[in-house]
């Protein structure tokens, strides 16, 4: 999976493999989308969960005490990026 921040600062948080079982229990636990598209390599189907925004931080929020180190770092950047956009519903001060 990966996290990061879109064109417009919003969290977005995918994961893809080819099994779609996991990635529907994971709309149901934390919301987001499941999608299918082609992949290029052996020309096969993916399936890919998405969340964005708000629900994408709390998930990241949710699972970040079980990354690793190199993870943990890449949440902590997508975080302070979104954090530091407004986007997160919190008025920043004058």
């Amino acid at each position: 999976g990966s996290c990061g921040n879109s064109k417009n600062s919003q969290i977005t948080v995918t994961i893809s493999q080819k099994g779609r079982e996991i990635l529907d229990r994971m709309k149901l636990l934390f919301g987001g989308g499941v999608g299918e598209f082609k992949s290029g390599y052996k020309d096969y189907r993916m399936h890919c969960w998405r969340l964005v925004g708000p629900r994408g931080a709390g998930f990241l929020m949710t699972i970040y005490k079980f990354l690793s180190t190199r993870r943990k770092e890449q949440v902590k950047r997508t975080l302070l990026h979104w954090r530091s956009s407004g986007l997160n519903g919190v008025t920043k001060a004058a």
